[in-house]
């Protein structure tokens, strides 16, 4: 990683100069596909979490409003970013 994203202004304006849709909501509307990690890792939590949590987290993928479903937004979201070079600070939300 070359860059690192410290700010909420410093993460959505380099969302916005990559063309990476910033906003979960219309992600979603827009029926945007999972980054191929995204997927990767929600199976791989949702199986852990079912085997080893007693599905204490309740991954729930697929439908409007899933918590694993919102969950893959945010993930596709870093992931395009990290492709990207990027590093997101936990400050960012900042």
């Amino acid at each position: 990683m070359n860059n690192t994203i410290e700010s909420k202004h410093e993460l959505l304006a380099v969302c916005a100069q990559l063309h990476i849709e910033a906003d979960l909501n219309k992600r979603w509307e827009q029926g945007l596909p999972h980054h191929p990690q995204s997927i990767t890792v929600m199976n791989g939590l949702k199986a852990i979490d079912m085997a080893l949590g007693g599905d204490s987290m309740d991954w729930k993928t697929g439908g409007d409003g899933d918590n694993g479903e919102t969950m893959m937004y945010q993930m596709d979201v870093l992931f395009a970013l990290n492709d990207a070079g990027h590093e997101v600070s936990d400050k960012a939300w900042r």
